[in-house]
């Protein structure tokens, strides 16, 4: 069913108990710091050598050997900054994906300031001396007077989300910055460029496992057999590509970029998911770092369950937030009513009988993931009760799903990602522990919370990079960002990473030095890049 809930034939609800289990120990991954440095650095400094010295690599491919458009790296005891990399004008190709098959690329305005270029890459950085590849990169020069201090590197979310093409709308917000460091980004692997070739979007993008919620032990197994045989077909593409997807691999394209630019230290600007990276680099490499901002990051260093639990609950209290709203306002669909009242009506009846919505169905947990998405940003408030009204009266789900359900599941380029670092959930007994986890907690949401963790439970292999501390000898405070949705993260970090300061921002934003820019989130960041200055503990910003 690539990607989209199946349609069950026969009323079941989730359970809201089942007997405890012991906990797991939590698997450590294979390599950490001690080991995987050594391969990663080994790696960095392959790709350099095998590319020479400023030319096109050869390079081995699934159909032999040959040549690419590729700049390598170069390193030095003393390089010089960009040392290794040939810095040109940028194309479309760098920001903007390939078109459709009938389409036409869209026309984008480049600053004529940003250069582009190529770094060379081992597919797999554990073993650097085979097949390479390449990752697309640009920069914002310098501006300021004199030498440039070094690059402030971007390292985007998503996962699969690519760097670049943030750059020409961001001109404004680090002008000033640009006055003491160059601005880096690249397209990571799987996303843009050559990479992505490997992995095309037509099986790796715009399919993958869906969010479909199980109900008994023999559906689960089901599921998680469609889920492998979907990744599957993305797999069959370019199999050593797909197997090295995980963090550890893309912190081996961080180094490789660091050594190309020819840096010994690097200034991390990370957002969302880029937080998974940017603190596995960190564990790895700290004494490469000289300044990190995490920016609505993804926790992956602090306890799971605490972080679920401190997570869903603010989406209860969000939920509580729309209740109120739709009882003080005319734009609210269901305004005059009980709007918790009618949602669990709503939810009650999807669980005996799942809604239908374009051929397929949504039941319980898909409405309130669902709905999740909807009340976290006030302004699809009037579309997710214009739904609630539309399902209620009509018996169906079409509404939710014209308005989330085209992106209701996990790509596999991001499942190849993030299921190989690994995932909360192992099992059936699993799946029910952290739904009755989160359902104890909101009643609301909290049955759609384990569906976006459950396709990863279909993955083949052991987890790599799982939740947990991270060394902290020799890094840099960070500095912390975090709507006051997701302060929780940002918090539990800084009780991880000594001497950090988190920065709580009003609202419920989600990448707010670039895309919020206000005036005091954007003067945080540049007061720590530039002076080395964190706030004051329990610093706020109000919305501009």
């Amino acid at each position: 069913m690539l990607g989209r809930p199946y349609h069950r034939t026969e009323s079941d609800t989730m359970p809201h108990t089942v007997p405890p289990r012991p906990k797991r120990p939590r698997p450590l991954p294979p390599l950490r710091r001690s080991d995987r440095t050594a391969a990663l650095a080994g790696s960095a400094l392959a790709a350099v050598l095998l590319t020479g010295c400023a030319t096109g690599p050869e390079r081995s491919t699934a159909d032999g050997p040959g040549n690419a458009d590729t700049v390598s790296a170069v390193t030095d005891s003393a390089p010089a900054p960009g040392a290794g990399i040939e810095w040109r004008d940028c194309t479309e190709a760098e920001l903007l994906p390939p078109p459709l098959e009938g389409e036409e690329r869209p026309e984008v305005e480049i600053p004529e300031e940003m250069r582009c270029s190529e770094v060379a890459i081992p597919v797999d950085h554990d073993a650097p001396g085979g097949r390479t590849t390449s990752l697309q990169v640009a920069i914002l020069p310098h501006t300021g007077e004199g030498e440039s201090r070094g690059a402030v590197l971007y390292v985007a979310g998503g996962p699969a989300s690519p760097g670049i093409p943030d750059l020409p709308q961001e001109l404004e917000t680090v002008a000033e910055l640009r006055e003491h460091f160059d601005f880096v980004a690249w397209n990571p692997r799987g996303v843009m460029g050559e990479t992505a070739e490997f992995l095309p979007a037509d099986v790796c993008g715009d399919q993958g496992p869906g969010y479909v919620d199980v109900a008994t032990e023999e559906e689960f197994d089901a599921v998680m057999a469609e889920h492998r045989a979907v990744m599957e077909e993305c797999r069959d593409r370019d199999p050593e590509m797909f197997d090295n997807m995980d963090t550890f691999q893309h912190v081996g394209d961080m180094e490789s970029i660091r050594v190309a630019l020819g840096e010994e230290r690097l200034n991390l600007y990370a957002q969302s998911h880029g937080g998974v990276r940017a603190t596995a680099y960190a564990d790895l490499y700290p004494e490469r770092l000289e300044s990190v901002v995490l920016d609505s990051v993804v926790d992956n260093v602090s306890d799971p369950e605490l972080r679920e639990i401190a997570f869903t609950t603010a989406m209860e209290t969000r939920f509580q937030d729309f209740a109120r709203w739709c009882a003080d306002s005319e734009e609210c669909a269901l305004h005059g009513q009980d709007v918790t009242e009618r949602w669990q009506e709503l939810l009650t009846g999807a669980a005996e009988e799942p809604l239908p919505a374009d051929g397929i169905a949504y039941g319980r947990a898909e409405l309130s993931l669902m709905g999740g998405n909807l009340v976290r940003n006030a302004f699809s408030w009037p579309l997710f009760s214009e739904a609630i009204e539309s399902a209620l009266e009509n018996g169906d789900s079409t509404r939710f799903h014209e308005t989330v359900g085209a992106s209701f599941y996990t790509p596999n380029v991001v499942a190849a990602d993030i299921c190989a670092d690994g995932g909360p959930i192992e099992d059936f007994a699993g799946y029910q522990e952290y739904t009755e986890l989160t359902v104890g907690l909101s009643e609301n949401l909290g049955h759609g919370r384990a569906l976006h963790r459950l396709p990863c439970a279909a993955w083949p292999h052991e987890g790599v990079n799982p939740p947990g501390p991270i060394g902290t000898e020799g890094l840099p405070p960070f500095l912390i960002l975090a709507s006051e949705l997701e302060f929780s993260y940002a918090a539990a970090m800084t009780g991880e990473i000594p001497g950090s300061v988190a920065v709580e921002v009003e609202g419920t934003g989600h990448g707010l030095y670039f895309f919020e820019s206000g005036d005091c989130v954007v003067g945080h960041v540049h007061r720590y890049f530039v002076d080395g200055v964190l706030p004051e503990e329990q610093a706020f910003c109000a919305t501009d």
